[in-house]
């Protein structure tokens, strides 16, 4: 492998392992600071609060839960319904094909 397939393979997991440790790392997802909106990042928020003082971090880590747990979901979705689609035709032509070989 190629030092960069690396890099972007260790980037992934990382992503992936803050994502899935996110609920113990994260606790201020649903908490509002309502005495520091729109803080700059610090060394509490690295990546700051949003203008009702949530923490950025926390709901970036969350959202990106969802979307590792959506992602598969859709493509496993996708992959049933053509293999569904492909059989069905695959059927279809050949009893179609049988009628009109008789």
């Amino acid at each position: 492998m190629r030092p960069s397939q690396i890099l972007a393979i260790a980037v992934l997991a990382a992503l992936f392992l803050a994502a899935i440790l996110s609920g113990m790392t994260a606790q201020n997802q649903s908490m509002q600071f309502r005495q520091i909106p729109g803080a700059r990042p610090s060394s509490a928020f690295p990546l700051g609060t949003d203008e009702l003082g949530r923490d950025r971090l926390a709901r970036l880590l969350f959202a990106t839960r969802i979307s590792l747990l959506l992602a598969p979901a859709s493509a496993l979705a996708a992959t049933l319904l053509a293999a569904l689609v492909g059989g069905v035709a695959a059927i279809s032509a050949a009893s179609g094909t049988a009628a009109l070989c008789a």
